[in-house]
């Protein structure tokens, strides 16, 4: 492991579930891109977005569930990886929310 894969994951404060997961998220007020969540936790995730990187710092993203639910989020950019991933902390986020984001780790993490 690097020493900034080390670094990522001593920051990590919740258990990570690797799914795939689809997820719109604001580019500029004006537009929007698709983007493909690979791993996430009740604290944040990682994607691939279909149309580049984003440029500002923060993003308003919504993630659909594997129930078709759509939870709405806000977050700072903590990472890219060139051409088109990117790792997000979220930092505006329901309680409600975050708990199903959690119960969805725990699902995932018990082989499902």
């Amino acid at each position: 492991m690097s020493r900034q894969q080390t670094a990522l994951h001593e920051q990590r404060q919740s258990e990570r579930a690797r799914a795939s997961l689809f997820a719109i998220w604001e580019m500029t007020q004006a537009s929007v891109s698709s983007a493909d969540v690979i791993n996430f936790s009740a604290d944040g995730c990682f994607m691939h977005s279909r149309n580049g990187l984003p440029t500002k710092p923060e993003v308003d993203l919504q993630l659909r569930l594997p129930t078709e639910r759509w939870i709405q989020a806000r977050g700072r950019i903590v990472r890219t990886s060139e051409p088109d991933g990117f790792g997000v902390h979220f930092t505006q986020l329901t309680d409600e929310d975050r708990t199903m984001l959690g119960l969805l780790v725990e699902y995932y993490r018990d082989g499902h």
